[in-house]
């Protein structure tokens, strides 16, 4: 939890100035040492976990919003290579997705980071509202599996695609995949995914930072984000991380602690068994079956339409 600016005593610099209190580790500090404090966070999670060196070209995904920003700006103060990847997914309700992808430009402009910008029409032909209903499945769901498939295909050039997933994101989906048994999900869980084949390796840096750093260091910085979220989240993925917060408010540190005890503790859950993969038979992305599920969407989509 991070407590309103005030005036401290920096714990790092020792000086009296403007700062905050970061209850989660205890730490007064002033908001200049807390820039670094960050970066340092996340310099020690991509080198914990060997997640890219500096020699890497970086595709960062970026979403528009706070956390994405922060570890984008952190990426590059900190010397990665990184290119800028922002996907477009026609979101009406209050002009969410044009808002999304302005921020994102102005950002890039400001940083002077390249940027390529995807749109889910240009893919799928709707928007995700849409594909989701076709689909019968939970639009976040949907979301996320046409933006890990864009991803995936676009970065195809690139040594690792990282996201910006907080501590709040994978304590929330650990609870979840603990209070429902999910075994596959609890054993595939970990700040890396490796490199398979066609499938690019993946990274989350900011896998032990909270959001509320992440929106402190967007502030400090006046770097441009969009404030409001999406007009669609909501389902379990919104109700286990509303209470990962609540608990961390009550007990500072207990999430961070939670998590990283579960890292520590990962093998006792054992190592999942490598399912058999195939290649799509449509556009060869890696997939569980014969037919990968985006080009099952679309094809779904492309019937819809036609009637």
């Amino acid at each position: 939890m991070v407590e309103k600016t005030k005036i401290l005593k920096c714990r790092i610099c020792q000086k009296v100035k403007e700062g905050v209190h970061l209850r989660s580790y205890n730490l007064k500090i002033c908001l200049d040492c807390f820039l670094d404090f960050f970066k340092k966070r996340i310099k020690e999670t991509i080198e914990r976990f060997k997640m890219f060196s500096e020699k890497d070209k970086i595709a960062v995904a970026i979403s528009g919003g706070k956390d994405s920003t922060a570890l984008a700006k952190a990426l590059k103060d900190l010397g990665y290579n990184i290119t800028l990847f922002h996907i477009n997914c026609q979101i009406k309700e209050n002009d969410y997705s044009e808002k999304s992808q302005k921020v994102v430009e102005e950002f890039a402009r400001k940083e002077n980071l390249p940027l390529k910008i995807l749109n889910f029409k240009d893919e799928i032909e709707v928007d995700v509202k849409l594909a989701a209903k076709i689909s019968k499945k939970e639009i976040c769901g949907v979301c996320g599996m046409i933006k890990r498939y864009l991803l995936n295909r676009e970065a195809k050039d690139f040594d690792v695609i990282v996201t910006g997933h907080t501590l709040n994101d994978e304590a929330g989906s650990l609870l979840k995949s603990l209070i429902f048994w999910q075994e596959g999900f609890i054993k595939r869980q970990f700040p890396v995914l490796r490199e398979e084949e066609s499938l690019k390796k993946r990274a989350k840096p900011l896998t032990l930072c909270f959001e509320r750093e992440t929106k402190l260091f967007c502030d400090i910085l006046k770097l441009p984000y969009l404030k409001e979220r999406c007009p669609l989240r909501g389902g379990t993925y919104v109700l286990f991380k509303r209470i990962i917060e609540d608990l961390e408010n009550e007990m500072p540190s207990s999430a961070l602690n939670f998590y990283k005890g579960f890292l520590k503790r990962k093998r006792i859950f054992g190592k999942e068994k490598p399912e058999k993969l195939f290649s799509c038979q449509k556009c060869g992305y890696l997939t569980v079956a014969e037919i990968c599920n985006f080009c099952k969407l679309k094809e779904k989509i492309k019937a819809t339409i036609k009637k």
